[in-house]
């Protein structure tokens, strides 16, 4: 009987704990999380809620909405959320997975702002133009020692050059794809004055490097002919090869 007692009280217990965890204000999760990491206008609960802002080393983006997806992955260590970002450096859709050491996106369908691009190449110095960069993405995991797997495709319609010189790029697409080094991206755009090819690689240590190849298409006017070599020494073909290399930061959270 002492026993039965004892199960009943823990089973109430439990259920007590479980009652004030949905029932939670997300707000007060906000001052236990990263120092880094700031939430303005938090509404809901953690399983189900709302932040007009979400700041992040100095990336800010507006109006996310948030959802807790398959809770039974807090018993294995991980935790899932469905995530809605109206505006800001991000806008979109995406599955946002959470385990020790380990972010992973999934089922995503983003618009990123081309500033993060310019940040994340900033030891270019290149300023660039056309619509946000549209990603779809079955997977991409980040870890904390570098990249994991990827399946997806990024669009950026109307690309452009600013600076160092000013060039139109067409509609450049980048594949995206796993292997045993990390991230690959191979490039390729339908332009008929500028053919753009190459690849993108994400190593391990998030180091990266490129080796893109820029060529006239049948298309190409005298300026942009003249420009090419502006960039680089062409081939005999009027091939130009930019190759660059850098590292990149690590995921939030993974340091």
């Amino acid at each position: 009987m002492r026993r039965n007692w004892l199960r009943y009280v823990l089973l109430g217990l439990a259920a007590y704990l479980a009652f004030l965890a949905v029932l939670l204000p997300a707000r007060w999760l906000a001052p236990h999380l990263p120092s880094d990491i700031r939430l303005q206008g938090v509404t809901g609960t953690p399983w189900r809620g709302h932040a007009e802002r979400v700041e992040y080393a100095g990336y800010a983006v507006d109006g996310v909405d948030w959802r807790i997806q398959a809770p039974y992955r807090l018993v294995l260590g991980s935790l899932s959320w469905r995530l809605r970002i109206e505006r800001g450096a991000l806008s979109g859709f995406v599955d946002l997975g959470l385990s020790p050491g380990r972010i992973t996106l999934e089922n995503t369908d983003l618009n990123l702002n081309l500033k993060l691009l310019e940040d994340a190449l900033s030891g270019l110095r290149l300023r660039l133009d056309g619509r946000p960069i549209h990603l779809q993405a079955e997977v991409l995991e980040l870890r904390r020692d570098g990249p994991g797997a990827a399946r997806g495709m990024a669009r950026w319609e109307h690309a452009a050059l600013r600076s160092p010189v000013g060039l139109a790029l067409g509609n450049l697409n980048l594949e995206l794809t796993d292997d045993d080094q990390g991230w690959l991206g191979t490039l390729s755009n339908d332009s008929n004055q500028l053919h753009i090819g190459g690849t993108i690689r994400v190593l391990q240590g998030w180091a990266w490097n490129s080796e893109i190849r820029l060529s006239p298409g049948p298309e190409a006017d005298a300026s942009l002919r003249q420009a090419l070599p502006l960039l680089g020494r062409p081939d005999r073909h009027g091939t130009v090869t930019l190759k660059a290399n850098g590292t990149l930061t690590g995921p939030p959270g993974a340091q």
